[in-house]
């Protein structure tokens, strides 16, 4: 019953890094195509209560009722691409091994190329009415440069604070839904957890 009204969400500490997946060389006289690829795809959130993060919030103020409603707003992601050709975007909603798949909290996006080659990609926190926020809290950043495995599987990590640093660690991530593996978080600690792709 309470009508929209425009509000102001200020960023204060959005440093996102960006690694191509193979070295992107110029040369003089030579045309080098690079795309620049954007998802602003759940990205804002509204909730009754409190803002759940910082930056990026805005909180109104309590009401006669003590009721409080907050929004917030992720930072899109812009992923570079070392190709005149579109990609294909494949998305996987992560949640807890023990928690059914509608808490779903992350969400790992990838741009895929010919060959099912990773192109690049990011991590990103997913909300809905049913989601519960992943073990680790850093889980909005880009992918680092992946290797794959000899049973297929990826090893992946992204960026951290700083441009040698990590968030998270994949070390056996499927291009299938899967079950039955771990992340860790900055601190090396394991997290058990299911990926179903969209």
């Amino acid at each position: 019953a309470v009508p929209e009204e425009y509000v102001s969400v200020t960023f204060t500490q959005c440093k996102f890094y960006n690694e191509f997946q193979s070295d992107f060389e110029v040369t003089d006289s030579i045309e080098v195509p690079l795309t620049l690829f954007m998802d602003n795809t759940n990205i804002a959130w509204g909730r009754q209560g409190i803002k759940t993060m910082e930056s990026g919030c805005f909180q109104g103020e309590a009401g006669s009722d003590a009721t409080v409603f907050s929004v917030c707003m992720g930072v899109p992601h812009m992923i570079p691409i070392a190709s005149a050709t579109s990609p294909t975007v494949v998305k996987y909603k992560i949640h807890k091994k023990t928690e059914a798949a509608d808490t779903a909290g992350g969400l790992i996006v990838l741009y895929m190329g010919a060959n099912d080659t990773i192109l690049g990609g990011f991590s990103r926190r997913y909300f809905s009415s049913t989601s519960k926020l992943p073990s680790v809290p850093n889980f909005d950043m880009s992918i680092k440069r992946v290797t794959i495995n000899n049973n297929g599987s990826y090893q992946m990590s992204t960026f951290g604070v700083l441009f040698d640093s990590t968030f998270l660690n994949f070390s056996q991530f499927s291009l299938n839904s899967h079950e039955n593996e771990t992340y860790s978080g900055a601190n090396g600690l394991p997290h058990d957890y299911t990926a179903v792709k969209q």
